[in-house]
Protein backbone atom coordinates (compact mmCIF):
# COMPACT_ATOMS: atom_id res chain seq x y z
CA UNK A 1 0.00 0.00 0.00
CA UNK A 2 2.72 2.04 -1.02
CA UNK A 3 1.88 5.74 -2.29
CA UNK A 4 4.00 7.94 -4.58
CA UNK A 5 7.05 5.57 -3.84
CA UNK A 6 10.43 6.84 -4.12
CA UNK A 7 11.99 4.42 -6.66
CA UNK A 8 14.96 2.94 -4.47
CA UNK A 9 13.69 3.35 -0.56
CA UNK A 10 9.59 2.85 -1.41
CA UNK A 11 9.25 5.47 1.11
CA UNK A 12 6.08 7.58 0.42
CA UNK A 13 7.34 10.78 -0.65
CA UNK A 14 5.00 12.30 1.99
CA UNK A 15 6.01 9.92 4.95
CA UNK A 16 9.44 10.82 6.93
CA UNK A 17 12.61 8.54 6.77
CA UNK A 18 11.87 4.82 8.99
CA UNK A 19 14.95 6.12 11.24
CA UNK A 20 12.76 8.92 12.51
CA UNK A 21 10.11 6.81 12.93
CA UNK A 22 11.88 4.31 15.17
CA UNK A 23 13.29 7.38 16.92
CA UNK A 24 9.96 7.55 18.39
CA UNK A 25 10.02 4.12 20.32
CA UNK A 26 12.67 5.77 22.13
CA UNK A 27 12.16 7.95 25.50
CA UNK A 28 12.52 11.03 24.29
CA UNK A 29 10.16 9.93 21.01
CA UNK A 30 7.80 9.46 23.43
CA UNK A 31 7.72 12.32 25.33
CA UNK A 32 7.84 14.75 21.87
CA UNK A 33 4.49 12.14 21.32
CA UNK A 34 3.05 13.25 24.91
CA UNK A 35 3.82 17.31 24.03
CA UNK A 36 1.95 16.47 20.57
CA UNK A 37 -0.95 14.92 21.95
CA UNK A 38 -1.57 18.48 23.76
CA UNK A 39 -1.27 20.57 21.00
CA UNK A 40 -2.92 21.83 18.21
CA UNK A 41 -0.52 20.42 15.64
CA UNK A 42 -1.45 22.72 12.27
CA UNK A 43 -0.49 25.97 14.51
CA UNK A 44 3.20 27.47 12.98
CA UNK A 45 4.05 28.30 15.83
CA UNK A 46 3.41 25.40 18.07
CA UNK A 47 5.36 23.18 15.44
CA UNK A 48 8.61 25.51 15.48
CA UNK A 49 8.56 25.36 19.23
CA UNK A 50 8.86 21.67 18.52
CA UNK A 51 11.36 21.48 16.11
CA UNK A 52 13.80 23.93 18.28
CA UNK A 53 13.35 21.20 20.82
CA UNK A 54 13.88 18.04 18.46
CA UNK A 55 15.08 16.80 15.12
CA UNK A 56 12.97 18.35 12.18
CA UNK A 57 12.59 14.62 10.81
CA UNK A 58 11.47 13.16 13.91
CA UNK A 59 8.83 15.93 14.83
CA UNK A 60 7.49 15.47 11.41
CA UNK A 61 7.07 11.45 12.05
CA UNK A 62 5.58 12.54 15.61
CA UNK A 63 2.63 15.21 13.82
CA UNK A 64 1.91 12.85 11.46
CA UNK A 65 1.48 9.96 13.70
CA UNK A 66 -0.21 12.01 16.05
CA UNK A 67 -2.52 12.96 13.87
CA UNK A 68 -3.44 10.07 12.10
CA UNK A 69 -4.15 8.55 15.33
CA UNK A 70 -6.51 11.15 16.44
CA UNK A 71 -7.93 10.16 12.96
CA UNK A 72 -7.96 6.56 13.71
CA UNK A 73 -10.59 7.26 16.45
CA UNK A 74 -13.40 6.35 14.16
CA UNK A 75 -11.96 3.67 12.33
CA UNK A 76 -9.84 2.15 14.62
CA UNK A 77 -11.67 3.55 18.29
CA UNK A 78 -9.92 0.52 20.17
CA UNK A 79 -6.36 0.74 18.73
CA UNK A 80 -6.05 4.26 18.28
CA UNK A 81 -3.65 5.07 21.05
CA UNK A 82 -1.28 2.46 20.06
CA UNK A 83 -1.63 2.38 16.01
CA UNK A 84 1.32 3.31 13.86
CA UNK A 85 0.21 4.89 11.22
CA UNK A 86 0.42 7.63 8.67
CA UNK A 87 -2.94 9.41 7.54
CA UNK A 88 -2.57 8.12 3.93
CA UNK A 89 -1.79 4.30 5.34
CA UNK A 90 -4.69 5.07 7.45
CA UNK A 91 -7.38 6.16 4.70
CA UNK A 92 -5.97 2.60 2.56
CA UNK A 93 -6.06 0.54 5.01
CA UNK A 94 -9.02 -2.07 5.93
CA UNK A 95 -11.26 -1.54 8.34
CA UNK A 96 -11.27 -4.11 11.38
CA UNK A 97 -14.50 -5.25 10.08
CA UNK A 98 -13.68 -5.63 6.54
CA UNK A 99 -10.17 -7.61 7.69
CA UNK A 100 -11.78 -10.04 10.16
CA UNK A 101 -14.39 -10.80 7.82
CA UNK A 102 -11.78 -11.93 4.89
CA UNK A 103 -9.77 -14.04 7.61
CA UNK A 104 -13.13 -15.33 8.93
CA UNK A 105 -13.45 -16.66 5.32
CA UNK A 106 -9.57 -18.01 5.50
CA UNK A 107 -9.81 -19.80 8.40
CA UNK A 108 -13.49 -21.61 7.72
CA UNK A 109 -12.26 -23.24 3.97
CA UNK A 110 -8.40 -23.30 4.67
CA UNK A 111 -8.79 -23.79 8.48
CA UNK A 112 -7.25 -22.33 11.13
CA UNK A 113 -3.07 -22.04 11.47
CA UNK A 114 -3.09 -21.84 7.86
CA UNK A 115 -0.01 -20.03 6.33
CA UNK A 116 -1.38 -16.75 4.49
CA UNK A 117 0.93 -14.06 2.49
CA UNK A 118 -0.71 -10.85 2.71
CA UNK A 119 1.30 -8.94 0.09
CA UNK A 120 1.07 -4.68 -0.02
CA UNK A 121 0.32 -4.89 3.36
CA UNK A 122 0.54 -1.00 4.32
CA UNK A 123 -0.05 -0.41 8.19
CA UNK A 124 -0.84 -4.12 8.74
CA UNK A 125 -5.00 -3.69 8.84
CA UNK A 126 -5.58 -6.85 7.13
CA UNK A 127 -2.77 -8.58 8.40
CA UNK A 128 -3.83 -7.60 11.72
CA UNK A 129 -6.98 -9.16 11.46
CA UNK A 130 -5.39 -12.45 9.22
CA UNK A 131 -3.25 -12.97 13.22
CA UNK A 132 -6.24 -12.37 14.84
CA UNK A 133 -8.38 -15.01 13.61
CA UNK A 134 -5.04 -17.23 14.41
CA UNK A 135 -3.86 -17.43 10.85
CA UNK A 136 0.38 -17.31 10.04
CA UNK A 137 0.27 -14.52 8.38
CA UNK A 138 3.67 -13.66 6.58
CA UNK A 139 3.39 -9.69 4.91
CA UNK A 140 5.35 -7.89 2.61
CA UNK A 141 5.31 -3.98 1.41
CA UNK A 142 7.88 -2.50 -0.77
CA UNK A 143 7.81 0.61 1.20
CA UNK A 144 9.99 0.51 4.78
CA UNK A 145 8.16 2.14 6.69
CA UNK A 146 4.64 0.63 6.05
CA UNK A 147 6.45 -2.89 6.37
CA UNK A 148 7.54 -1.68 9.98
CA UNK A 149 4.47 -0.17 10.93
CA UNK A 150 3.01 -3.87 9.82
CA UNK A 151 5.16 -5.49 12.03
CA UNK A 152 4.18 -3.57 14.87
CA UNK A 153 0.64 -3.17 14.65
CA UNK A 154 0.21 -7.21 13.36
CA UNK A 155 3.47 -8.41 15.50
CA UNK A 156 3.64 -10.88 11.91
CA UNK A 157 6.76 -11.78 9.92
CA UNK A 158 7.11 -8.73 7.78
CA UNK A 159 9.57 -8.17 4.39
CA UNK A 160 10.43 -5.21 2.90
CA UNK A 161 10.73 -6.15 -1.00
CA UNK A 162 8.61 -5.83 -4.42
CA UNK A 163 6.66 -8.28 -3.77
CA UNK A 164 6.09 -9.39 -8.20
CA UNK A 165 9.86 -10.38 -6.92
CA UNK A 166 9.11 -12.95 -3.93
CA UNK A 167 9.53 -16.65 -4.06
CA UNK A 168 6.22 -17.94 -2.66
CA UNK A 169 5.78 -21.18 -1.12
CA UNK A 170 3.89 -23.12 -3.45
CA UNK A 171 -0.16 -23.66 -2.28
CA UNK A 172 0.16 -21.00 0.31
CA UNK A 173 -2.98 -18.84 0.07
CA UNK A 174 -2.60 -15.07 -0.74
CA UNK A 175 -4.22 -11.80 0.28
CA UNK A 176 -3.00 -8.81 -1.94
CA UNK A 177 -4.10 -5.48 -2.04
CA UNK A 178 -2.55 -3.54 -5.04
CA UNK A 179 -3.06 0.34 -4.87
CA UNK A 180 -3.12 2.85 -7.75
CA UNK A 181 0.47 3.70 -9.54
CA UNK A 182 1.57 7.30 -8.48
CA UNK A 183 1.21 10.01 -10.96
CA UNK A 184 -2.22 8.37 -11.79
CA UNK A 185 -5.06 11.10 -11.26
CA UNK A 186 -8.16 9.78 -12.51
CA UNK A 187 -10.93 10.03 -10.46
CA UNK A 188 -12.58 6.85 -11.04
CA UNK A 189 -9.71 4.38 -10.73
CA UNK A 190 -9.22 1.53 -13.35
CA UNK A 191 -7.36 -2.21 -13.85
CA UNK A 192 -4.54 -0.77 -15.34
CA UNK A 193 -3.77 1.81 -13.02
CA UNK A 194 -2.92 -0.68 -10.13
CA UNK A 195 0.50 -1.91 -9.08
CA UNK A 196 1.44 -4.74 -8.95
CA UNK A 197 -0.15 -5.17 -11.83
CA UNK A 198 -3.80 -7.11 -12.52
CA UNK A 199 -1.49 -9.64 -14.27
CA UNK A 200 0.56 -10.03 -11.39
CA UNK A 201 -2.45 -11.25 -9.57
CA UNK A 202 -3.38 -13.85 -12.48
CA UNK A 203 -0.10 -15.42 -12.01
CA UNK A 204 -0.64 -16.00 -8.30
CA UNK A 205 -4.07 -17.76 -9.04
CA UNK A 206 -2.33 -19.85 -12.44
CA UNK A 207 -0.39 -21.42 -9.73
CA UNK A 208 -3.55 -23.00 -7.84
CA UNK A 209 -3.22 -20.65 -4.98
CA UNK A 210 -6.23 -19.47 -3.07
CA UNK A 211 -6.08 -15.39 -3.83
CA UNK A 212 -8.39 -12.74 -2.33
CA UNK A 213 -7.63 -9.78 -4.14
CA UNK A 214 -8.91 -6.36 -2.91
CA UNK A 215 -10.20 -3.99 -5.08
CA UNK A 216 -11.81 -0.85 -5.53
CA UNK A 217 -15.63 -0.66 -5.53
CA UNK A 218 -16.01 0.24 -9.16
CA UNK A 219 -14.12 -2.16 -10.96
CA UNK A 220 -15.39 -3.44 -14.32
CA UNK A 221 -16.50 -7.10 -13.61
CA UNK A 222 -15.85 -8.50 -16.66
CA UNK A 223 -12.03 -7.65 -16.73
CA UNK A 224 -11.66 -9.61 -13.68
CA UNK A 225 -10.29 -13.23 -14.46
CA UNK A 226 -12.59 -16.28 -12.98
CA UNK A 227 -13.74 -16.17 -9.52
CA UNK A 228 -16.38 -14.86 -6.82
CA UNK A 229 -17.10 -11.06 -6.57
CA UNK A 230 -17.84 -9.83 -3.37
CA UNK A 231 -18.87 -6.21 -2.48
CA UNK A 232 -18.56 -4.99 1.10
CA UNK A 233 -20.84 -2.28 2.79
CA UNK A 234 -20.70 -1.02 6.00
CA UNK A 235 -22.80 1.81 7.37
CA UNK A 236 -24.37 1.94 3.67
CA UNK A 237 -21.44 3.24 1.92
CA UNK A 238 -19.29 0.79 -0.35
CA UNK A 239 -16.24 0.04 0.68
CA UNK A 240 -14.38 -2.60 -0.99
CA UNK A 241 -14.43 -5.05 -4.00
CA UNK A 242 -12.96 -8.63 -3.72
CA UNK A 243 -12.46 -11.11 -6.25
CA UNK A 244 -11.73 -14.69 -4.57
CA UNK A 245 -10.55 -17.39 -6.37
CA UNK A 246 -9.29 -20.87 -6.11
CA UNK A 247 -10.84 -22.70 -2.55
CA UNK A 248 -11.88 -19.40 -1.51
CA UNK A 249 -14.26 -18.97 -3.73
CA UNK A 250 -18.17 -19.36 -3.53
CA UNK A 251 -20.75 -18.04 -5.38
CA UNK A 252 -20.81 -16.27 -8.94
CA UNK A 253 -21.48 -12.57 -6.56
CA UNK A 254 -21.94 -11.70 -3.19
CA UNK A 255 -23.00 -8.58 -0.99
CA UNK A 256 -22.22 -8.42 2.50
CA UNK A 257 -23.42 -6.05 5.28
CA UNK A 258 -20.40 -5.60 7.50
CA UNK A 259 -22.45 -3.93 10.10
CA UNK A 260 -24.67 -7.31 10.42
CA UNK A 261 -22.84 -10.01 8.83
CA UNK A 262 -25.78 -10.23 6.56
CA UNK A 263 -25.12 -11.67 3.34
CA UNK A 264 -26.60 -12.28 -0.13
CA UNK A 265 -25.28 -14.51 -3.02
CA UNK A 266 -26.41 -15.53 -6.52
CA UNK A 267 -26.20 -14.67 -10.46
CA UNK A 268 -26.26 -11.20 -11.49
CA UNK A 269 -29.67 -10.10 -12.93
CA UNK A 270 -32.37 -7.33 -12.59
CA UNK A 271 -35.63 -7.12 -10.85
CA UNK A 272 -38.96 -7.35 -13.12
CA UNK A 273 -40.40 -4.28 -13.30
CA UNK A 274 -44.00 -3.45 -12.04
CA UNK A 275 -45.73 -0.21 -10.76
CA UNK A 276 -45.13 1.80 -7.69
CA UNK A 277 -46.91 0.17 -4.87
CA UNK A 278 -47.91 1.13 -1.19
CA UNK A 279 -44.18 1.12 -0.30
CA UNK A 280 -40.84 1.31 -2.01
CA UNK A 281 -37.84 0.46 -0.77
CA UNK A 282 -34.38 1.33 -1.33
CA UNK A 283 -31.49 -0.85 -1.76
CA UNK A 284 -27.92 -1.26 0.15
CA UNK A 285 -25.21 -0.08 -2.35
CA UNK A 286 -23.73 -3.90 -1.97
CA UNK A 287 -26.24 -5.19 -3.47
CA UNK A 288 -26.62 -2.97 -6.32
CA UNK A 289 -23.06 -3.20 -7.34
CA UNK A 290 -23.18 -6.39 -7.06
CA UNK A 291 -25.95 -6.57 -9.42
CA UNK A 292 -27.73 -8.38 -7.28
CA UNK A 293 -30.73 -6.59 -7.17
CA UNK A 294 -32.88 -9.42 -9.14
CA UNK A 295 -31.88 -12.16 -6.44
CA UNK A 296 -32.85 -10.07 -4.01
CA UNK A 297 -36.47 -9.05 -5.43
CA UNK A 298 -36.93 -13.02 -6.35
CA UNK A 299 -36.92 -13.65 -2.68
CA UNK A 300 -39.57 -11.68 -1.66
CA UNK A 301 -41.67 -11.27 -4.94
CA UNK A 302 -41.06 -7.52 -5.51
CA UNK A 303 -40.21 -5.48 -8.56
CA UNK A 304 -39.09 -2.44 -9.55
CA UNK A 305 -40.65 0.26 -11.34
CA UNK A 306 -37.44 1.01 -13.68
CA UNK A 307 -34.18 -1.01 -13.97
CA UNK A 308 -31.98 2.18 -13.39
CA UNK A 309 -34.47 3.36 -10.54
CA UNK A 310 -32.74 1.42 -7.80
CA UNK A 311 -36.21 0.95 -5.83
CA UNK A 312 -38.25 -1.81 -5.45
CA UNK A 313 -41.80 -2.06 -4.97
CA UNK A 314 -44.24 -3.89 -1.92
CA UNK A 315 -47.40 -3.96 -0.60
CA UNK A 316 -46.04 -3.76 2.65
CA UNK A 317 -42.75 -3.01 4.02
CA UNK A 318 -40.23 -5.28 4.23
CA UNK A 319 -37.98 -6.14 7.17
CA UNK A 320 -34.52 -6.86 5.29
CA UNK A 321 -31.05 -5.97 6.44
CA UNK A 322 -30.82 -4.79 2.85
CA UNK A 323 -33.53 -2.78 2.13
CA UNK A 324 -34.88 0.48 3.73
CA UNK A 325 -39.12 1.03 2.89
CA UNK A 326 -40.51 3.64 2.48
CA UNK A 327 -44.46 4.60 2.89
CA UNK A 328 -46.01 6.24 -0.53
CA UNK A 329 -47.76 9.31 -0.19
CA UNK A 330 -48.36 10.28 -3.33
CA UNK A 331 -46.81 9.66 -6.95
CA UNK A 332 -46.68 12.33 -9.79
CA UNK A 333 -44.81 13.77 -12.75
CA UNK A 334 -41.92 15.64 -11.50
CA UNK A 335 -42.95 19.31 -11.30
CA UNK A 336 -41.77 21.71 -8.37
CA UNK A 337 -44.80 23.39 -8.23
CA UNK A 338 -47.50 20.25 -8.31
CA UNK A 339 -44.55 18.56 -5.61
CA UNK A 340 -44.38 21.58 -3.46
CA UNK A 341 -48.35 21.85 -3.31
CA UNK A 342 -48.43 18.07 -2.22
CA UNK A 343 -46.01 18.62 0.37
CA UNK A 344 -48.01 21.51 1.75
CA UNK A 345 -51.20 19.44 2.18
CA UNK A 346 -49.22 16.72 3.48
CA UNK A 347 -48.44 18.83 6.38
CA UNK A 348 -44.43 18.58 5.24
CA UNK A 349 -41.61 20.37 7.17
CA UNK A 350 -38.23 19.16 6.14
CA UNK A 351 -38.30 17.13 2.98
CA UNK A 352 -35.16 14.66 2.06
CA UNK A 353 -34.59 14.69 -1.70
CA UNK A 354 -32.87 11.35 -3.44
CA UNK A 355 -32.06 11.32 -7.11
CA UNK A 356 -29.73 9.89 -9.71
CA UNK A 357 -27.51 11.48 -12.59
CA UNK A 358 -28.58 14.88 -11.47
CA UNK A 359 -31.67 15.01 -12.45
CA UNK A 360 -31.97 17.27 -10.12
CA UNK A 361 -30.06 19.33 -7.64
CA UNK A 362 -31.18 17.77 -4.37
CA UNK A 363 -29.66 20.36 -2.28
CA UNK A 364 -31.53 23.26 -3.89
CA UNK A 365 -34.90 21.21 -4.32
CA UNK A 366 -35.23 19.95 -0.86
CA UNK A 367 -35.10 23.92 -0.15
CA UNK A 368 -37.54 24.63 -1.96
CA UNK A 369 -39.93 22.03 -1.03
CA UNK A 370 -39.67 22.38 2.86
CA UNK A 371 -42.64 23.57 4.18
CA UNK A 372 -43.70 24.71 8.00
CA UNK A 373 -45.65 21.72 9.27
CA UNK A 374 -44.32 18.68 11.49
CA UNK A 375 -44.25 16.13 8.96
CA UNK A 376 -40.76 14.67 7.72
CA UNK A 377 -40.72 13.60 4.50
CA UNK A 378 -38.57 11.53 1.82
CA UNK A 379 -38.73 12.92 -2.07
CA UNK A 380 -37.20 10.70 -4.77
CA UNK A 381 -37.13 12.47 -7.94
CA UNK A 382 -36.21 9.99 -10.50
CA UNK A 383 -35.88 9.41 -14.41
CA UNK A 384 -37.74 6.31 -15.60
CA UNK A 385 -36.93 6.56 -19.37
CA UNK A 386 -37.80 9.70 -20.99
CA UNK A 387 -39.72 10.70 -17.86
CA UNK A 388 -38.97 12.21 -14.60
CA UNK A 389 -41.09 11.06 -11.50
CA UNK A 390 -41.90 12.43 -8.23
CA UNK A 391 -42.36 9.81 -5.15
CA UNK A 392 -43.34 11.82 -1.79
CA UNK A 393 -42.78 9.51 1.00
CA UNK A 394 -42.23 9.06 4.59
CA UNK A 395 -39.93 6.83 6.52
CA UNK A 396 -41.02 3.57 7.97
CA UNK A 397 -39.50 2.99 11.49
CA UNK A 398 -37.85 0.12 13.05
CA UNK A 399 -40.62 -0.28 15.14
CA UNK A 400 -43.52 -0.74 12.56
CA UNK A 401 -41.43 -3.49 10.71
CA UNK A 402 -41.96 -5.80 13.86
CA UNK A 403 -46.11 -5.68 12.89
CA UNK A 404 -45.66 -7.13 9.37
CA UNK A 405 -45.36 -10.62 8.69
CA UNK A 406 -43.62 -10.86 5.03
CA UNK A 407 -41.33 -13.92 4.46
CA UNK A 408 -38.87 -14.71 1.45
CA UNK A 409 -40.79 -16.59 -1.39
CA UNK A 410 -37.57 -18.50 -1.78
CA UNK A 411 -35.45 -20.54 0.44
CA UNK A 412 -32.10 -18.66 1.43
CA UNK A 413 -32.03 -15.42 4.12
CA UNK A 414 -31.10 -12.06 3.47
Amino acid sequence: MCCRAHAQTGVPSSVPSLDSWKALETPAGADLLARCSELELRHPAHLARLRCDYDADVVAAAVELTLARRAARTKFPDLSGSLWADRVGLEMASSPAAAAWKAARFVRLLGRASHVYDLCCGIGADAMGLARAGLNVSAADICDVRAWMCAKNARCETRVTDVTDMELEPGVAVHIDPQRRSGVARRTPRLEDLEPSLEFARSLMEQKRPCCVKLFPGVRFDQLPAGEVELLSERSRLRQALLWTGLLAGACRTATLLDSGATLSGKPGAAPIGPIGAFVHTVDPAVERAELIGALAGQFGLTTPHASSGLLNADSAIDSPFLRPYRVLEELAWSLARARRVVRSLGGGIVAVKTRGKTVDPDRVQAQLRGKGERALVVFVLRFGAKVRCVICESVQHSELGMQDVQPQADGSV
